[in-house]
């Protein structure tokens, strides 16, 4: 039985495909219903969001490769980006045979080309299930080192261009539509009101209609072979009317009365302004996940056999490999200590404020910093496998995965837009038999507009993308959520558990309360009247070297009451316990009372105290 159940999980496919093209709820509902439909296809989810579509399908009926066709036949792409490098290493011809066998095998590569001549490797690859830093990490595995890379222009940049473009075409020739449309306004122009300035209109407008508006026809001949509707046909059913009812007003004597080129010129250079808005919105809510990525920093510092350290690029590690940190440098990547002690800010983490001490066999995850003393460091997971890139990941599985709401609001958007349709054209029947009598110029407009203003694309984008700019601002806070449904279920929650405290506070310890010991007090002189003062500026003397939040909190509140913190002649920093210093020939020990112990101090006459501030939940 067993055996059966993981020959069957062995069939079955899992796997993320990015598709360009898709502008609307319409989109999504064609594009699912396709893919449902060939053989084998198990599940399919699409996100308009996101523009990926996760697949799972049977290996035995059905091929990847037929399932991107079935895709294609339809209109619209999947998109695979392109990747150039140059590598040393390779030998001969058929070492770069098999290093594109190698390539290909892996998956979310599409094509891999090595040309053994210039030694470059062309790459395609699927950017949903592979990152630049995976295809490094296995192009030295297999044992070549990379000179350099040439990463070509990323889809989303690709199309943001052409929007660009688009609209910039779009406003050149709409304005003076505008301008000419009203020539009891704009009476300074030279042909204002006159046949020229109709014609003129007519040029103008037609390049809006057909170039700039160009997308919408695409769309729309695109969703009309699959028998469906979406927000292009919407888009050019108004504007084409318009356009061409004005258009017929216009030869061979213009009628003034009855040219409605601004309403279309003006719609579709808005409505392509709105996609180049959506898809920069789009590109900064997926930055967030990159910048998550970048808290692991880009170079670590290696130490061979010999003794000597390198710095090499992060991608570059290898589990196994010796990496030294030192204080104030982020920890690369997942890894054990094996030689030093220091104390790890990981609030990125775990949201806890006070640096954990790391000692000899503790792990330590990529992207923490190291506060205090060197570290040095054994690699244990890289790439993927690394705490940090599966965080990334499943915040990205998260946004990906539809909650009700979103299946519910695309199932009505599929719908949705026959029933605009409908009522645009019950809205030009009344208007007119009963409002303009006959007038048809008049009717058409309130029907346009009911056209243009209900296309769908909102209702289908709202939701998928206030979940995904929802989760990508949690996680950029620490906060991760599993899915959207978790997001949805939040207005019923009544009572949140936090097991982090750092979760909740500002991070930022402060001084809360001052507790003079007299017998400690005792055996320093007076620098103030005040003893608490006296105990204070003391410890803030030698906590002033300290990069410890609880050293920064002791000086900052002694600054806060407007005393002076002078030097000490000598400084030393006890990774994770405290600090030793050194003023007017006192010899100054501040920290943890496991310090004190270590430091053969006898505290036990103030153990109460101690208790009853941990109590308290307070460090001292």
């Amino acid at each position: 039985m067993t055996v059966e159940v993981a020959k069957q999980e062995e069939k079955i496919r899992r796997t993320v495909l990015k598709i360009g093209g898709m502008h609307c709820a319409g989109c999504v509902s064609t594009i699912q219903k396709c893919i449902s439909d060939v053989p084998g296809v198990n599940k399919v989810e699409v996100n308009l969001a996101t523009e990926k579509a996760t697949l799972e399908f049977d290996q035995t009926k059905v091929k990847l490769d037929s399932i991107e066709k079935a895709i294609e036949e339809i209109g619209y792409r999947v998109v695979y980006e392109k990747l150039s490098l140059k590598i040393s290493g390779i030998s001969d011809s058929t070492d770069s045979e098999r290093l594109e066998q190698k390539l290909r095998q892996i998956n979310g590569i599409k094509l891999a080309s090595v040309n053994y001549g210039n030694s470059q490797i062309n790459i395609e690859y699927n950017s949903a299930l592979l990152s630049l830093a995976d295809i490094r990490k296995k192009i030295t595995e297999l044992g070549y080192g990379i000179l350099s890379e040439d990463l070509g222009i990323s889809t989303q940049d690709m199309e943001a261009r052409k929007l660009k473009h688009l609209f910039i075409v779009g406003i050149i020739f709409t304005v003076p539509v505008i301008l000419f449309s009203y020539p009891e306004v704009f009476k300074f122009l030279a042909i204002s009101g006159t046949n020229i300035a109709a014609y003129t209109m007519f040029v103008f407008a037609s390049a809006v209609q057909f170039v700039t508006g160009s997308r919408f026809y695409t769309g729309a001949f695109r969703i009309a072979k699959m028998r469906s509707a979406n927000m292009d046909t919407l888009v050019v059913l108004g504007t084409t009317t318009a356009y061409f009812f004005s258009a017929f007003n216009t030869f061979p004597v213009p009628n003034w009365h009855a040219m409605y080129y601004d309403a279309a010129a003006v719609v579709i250079t808005f409505i392509i302004l709105g996609k180049y808005m959506e898809l920069k919105t789009k590109g900064r809510t997926s930055s967030i996940i990159r910048k998550m990525l970048e808290l692991q920093p880009k170079t670590a510092r290696i130490r061979k056999k010999d003794g000597k350290e390198v710095e090499i690029a992060v991608e570059l590690i290898q589990p196994g490999d010796i990496l030294v940190v030192r204080p104030g440098e982020k920890i690369p990547v997942d890894s054990s200590v094996v030689f030093g002690i220091s104390a790890v800010d990981e609030s990125m983490i775990t949201g806890e404020s006070v640096p954990v001490t790391k000692k000899i066999g503790d792990s330590a995850i990529g992207g923490t910093i190291n506060r205090e003393g060197m570290l040095v460091v054994k690699a244990t997971k890289v790439g993927s496998d690394s705490f940090l890139s599966q965080v990334v990941k499943l915040v990205e599985e998260a946004m990906g995965r539809k909650p009700l709401m979103q299946k519910l609001v695309d199932r009505v958007a599929g719908y949705f837009a026959y029933a605009v349709m409908v009522v645009a054209l019950s809205t030009f029947i009344v208007w007119y038999f009963a409002v303009t009598h006959g007038v048809a110029g008049a009717a058409i407009i309130p029907a346009v507009a009911v056209l243009v203003v209900a296309c769908p694309c909102a209702l289908g984008l709202a939701t998928p993308t206030a979940i995904m700019v929802g989760m990508s601002k949690g996680a950029s806070n620490g906060v991760i959520f599993r899915g959207g449904e978790a997001m949805e279920m939040l207005n019923k929650i009544s009572v949140a558990i936090f097991d982090k405290t750092g979760t909740l506070t500002q991070g930022k310890p402060q001084v809360t309360d001052v507790v003079e010991i007299k017998k400690l007090a005792m055996v320093v002189p007076a620098i103030s009247s005040d003893k608490n003062e006296t105990t204070l500026t003391l410890a803030a003397i030698a906590e002033k070297g300290s990069e410890h939040p609880l050293a920064k909190a002791i000086v900052a509140h002694v600054q806060d009451q407007g005393m002076k913190i002078d030097d000490a002649s000598y400084f030393e920093a006890v990774a994770g316990l405290g600090v030793i210093a050194t003023y007017n020939n006192l010899r100054l020990k501040v920290g943890s009372p496991a310090f004190m112990q270590n430091q053969k101090v006898d505290i036990s006459y103030s153990n109460q105290i101690i208790g009853k501030l941990q109590e308290e939940e307070k460090q001292q």
